[in-house]
């Protein structure tokens, strides 16, 4: 019995990617390759992976657009949620502060931190933190009525 090798592996993964974002990849992978300095186009390949769920490749066309925009808590955001999808929760939750820092009001920065620290590496003290400071800002939204959930479920 014969094993995939790692082109087989990659054409079965890019087959599962709807067209659509196969061809939004394609055009960004494009428009990277004319212009590597646009951090836009960066980003735009960054979230066609993200769409068509390839986290490493979304982290690594991050990665470049940080490197051209690195304050940008947006990008940062992203990315860990790429890096939360790896399982490096240690990584992803430092980009989630690290865009905190940026954007010190950025709810989804918060609701990511408390999320990762809740269900992620089980710090219920840091997660009802971020979602108490998600809530001095935000109290109407679905989001936030999701949020005032966790802290009632996960009070001691």
């Amino acid at each position: 019995m014969e094993t995939p090798d790692s082109n087989d592996t990659a054409e079965a993964t890019t087959q599962q990617v709807p067209e659509e974002v196969r061809t939004r990849i394609a055009a960004a992978l494009q428009k990277t390759q004319r212009e590597p300095g646009d951090q836009a186009a960066w980003r735009e390949l960054g979230n066609a992976y993200y769409d068509g769920d390839q986290p490493q490749q979304a982290i690594e066309a991050y990665d470049r657009a940080l490197a051209l925009t690195p304050d940008d808590a947006d990008i940062l955001n992203d990315q860990g949620a790429m890096y939360r999808q790896l399982g490096d929760f240690t990584r992803a939750l430092a980009n989630f502060e690290r865009a905190l820092k940026i954007a010190p009001y950025n709810l989804e920065s918060l609701y990511n931190v408390g999320y990762v620290n809740a269900f992620d590496l089980n710090r219920m003290d840091k997660a009802r933190e971020a979602w108490r400071r998600y809530l001095e800002l935000d109290r109407t939204s679905e989001t936030a009525l999701q949020v005032q959930g966790f802290i009632e479920r996960y009070n001691k």
